[in-house]
């Protein structure tokens, strides 16, 4: 049996009111826990929208089963041989480091990154978040099923931060 990870992280452009969001998917062989997938978000919590040291934190369990969390997993991981274009590699992306998005050295087009991992094998990578893997493709579509109901603007008022997240 295989331990198999998967990571996908969306930081967005440097000013918004909808969430930066990471995804996880863990598949694990031992048989006292199950596979999971967890949503996490993150809200600024400035009026201006830009991320600051302080942000608001939500984490998420979504509904998948052990085998659609497999799925996904090995989906990820045939992205680069399958998408071949659309997959981008550290060399291909920049950042200016802290919060701001991972972009395309080209284009500059803001891209989400991928680490897959499978028994310690790791693969990094970056598709643009206007790449037809997204669209096109039904690993594509099913994650982003799963992540777009829980991509909502700031689920409070900017003014009244001592508000917490229902």
């Amino acid at each position: 049996m295989l331990f198999m990870q998967v990571a996908i992280c969306d930081r967005d452009v440097e000013t918004s009111a909808f969430p930066r969001w990471e995804l996880l998917l863990l598949d694990t062989p031992h048989p006292l826990y199950s596979s999971r997938s967890i949503l996490r978000l993150e809200w600024s919590t400035r009026s201006d929208g830009k991320w600051g040291r302080r942000n608001y934190h939500r984490t998420v369990h979504l509904d998948l089963s052990d085998d659609e969390i497999n799925i996904l997993i090995l989906g990820t991981g045939s992205l680069p041989e399958s998408w071949p274009d659309e997959c981008l590699y550290d060399t291909d992306v920049h950042t200016h480091g802290g919060r701001s998005p991972t972009r395309e050295n080209k284009s500059a087009a803001i891209c989400r990154a991928i680490t897959w991992v499978i028994d310690g094998h790791h693969k990094r990578f970056h598709i643009r978040k206007d790449s037809l893997v997204w669209s096109d493709s039904a690993w594509g579509l099913k994650i982003m099923n799963q992540v777009s109901p829980h991509i909502v603007e700031t689920p409070w008022n900017n003014q009244n931060q001592k508000r917490r997240l229902p």
